[in-house]
């Protein structure tokens, strides 16, 4: 009797990619730029003349989405510019969603109660999108998701639901090291740490049907250990590094590194996810800390979590030692914290949910306990 056949693996399409001065890589002239309020001054002289410039503040919420959208609705533009972090990509990808479908802004509303991941299948697009990231680590440039939080549930708890979609990926992507200099050292050791998080926690955790993915999944992965490991010395990052973090970053999506391992290969991050808005902290700062664990886990036996074999050909060291680049091992915690942290994820991401419905409460429990010591452990 044959094997059964192996579910078919879709790659997914990239985007234009340009690496260099992004005001000289812009394919085409956008009429609407959206720019967070921290790199707006050191980007002004670049921008495009005649543009509306629109300040972006914070996290995107879907007040916010909604009222961009109607800015893009009115105005019309055939070519929408992002300049900033995740959260500047993540608006302006769901604004120019929203204003082109109005009628899927109900339907995110809703399911985001019910749940963290809101599919929206494909939609068409005319507007071109270009997105120029001034972090690394979030990768949004080259991804066809978007994240927005929210209020959820009766207490009126802060949420952060992910929203995928092909509509959501860019057109085109520049990568500009200039604009990645004036970034604290702590927050490019964040960004690589989350790139990292992303291809080694599916690799371990979800084998791929194809091999070149984990070929590509095993690059990345060392080429991400290699970085990390140039700043343990304290040195300032250089714009060579900092080009190579932010290409890596970028390429963790746009590869095929998470090719043929389903739709939610990395608990890690969905943990992570409901983790920081229980702490009420930045989600790479919990992450950081979830991955030390999840190592030692992985290490231990405990295969729910992922292959030890495979962690061990992925990372030789004994542990990703997180703690010697300046990121925090364990948490403050309020009392309770694991205990919702893990009702928020099975109502979330669990149930029949294929991110985390797997995973019992222990399970999780052996995963956050450590990270939240005794104050935020069950009594």
């Amino acid at each position: 009797m044959s094997a059964p056949a192996a579910p078919p693996v879709l790659l997914p399409p990239a985007s234009g990619l340009c690496v260099g001065p992004w005001a000289s890589c812009l394919t085409r002239r956008p009429e609407l730029v959206l720019v967070d309020d921290a790199v707006r001054e050191d980007v002004a002289s670049a921008l495009p003349a005649g543009a509306r410039v629109v300040a972006v503040h914070g996290t995107a919420d879907l007040p916010t989405v909604r009222s961009t959208a109607e800015a893009i609705e009115k105005q019309d533009p055939s070519g929408v510019l992002a300049v900033g972090g995740g959260a500047t990509m993540d608006l302006a990808k769901l604004a120019l969603l929203l204003a082109e479908h109005p009628g899927t802004a109900p339907r995110i509303e809703r399911t985001s109660q019910r749940c963290g991941l809101v599919s929206l299948g494909r939609l068409p697009r005319r507007r071109h999108l270009t997105l120029v990231p001034t972090t690394t680590g979030t990768g949004s440039e080259s991804s066809a998701g978007a994240c927005f939080d929210h209020p959820w549930g009766a207490d009126g708890e802060r949420a952060r639901s992910l929203v995928a979609s092909p509509a959501l990926a860019a057109d085109h992507a520049v990568i500009d090291p200039a604009l990645l200099t004036t970034l604290p050292d702590r927050l490019v050791i964040e960004g690589l740490v989350e790139a990292l998080s992303r291809v080694l926690a599916p690799a371990v955790t979800t084998p791929s049907a194809l091999e070149p993915c984990e070929w590509e999944a095993e690059a990345l992965a060392a080429h991400l250990l290699a970085l990390l490991d140039r700043l343990r010395s304290g040195r300032c990052p250089t714009e060579e590094l900092l080009r190579a973090a932010a290409l890596a970053s970028s390429l963790t999506h746009r590869g095929s590194s998470l090719a043929g391992r389903g739709s939610a290969p990395s608990p890690v991050w969905f943990v992570a996810t409901e983790l920081s808005m229980v702490l009420g902290t930045r989600k790479n700062v919990a992450l950081a800390a979830l991955l030390e664990q999840w190592v030692a886990l992985v290490r231990a036996g405990h295969e729910e979590w992922g292959d030890a074999e495979r962690l061990n050909r992925l990372l030789p060291s004994a542990s990703l030692d997180l703690g010697g680049l300046g990121l925090p091992t364990a948490l403050d915690a309020p009392p309770h914290a694991l205990e919702r942290t893990t009702d928020r994820l099975r109502a979330r991401w669990g149930g029949r949910l294929p991110m985390m419905g797997r995973f019992a409460p222990e399970q999780l429990d052996r995963l956050l306990a450590p990270v939240l010591g005794e104050a935020g452990s069950r009594d």
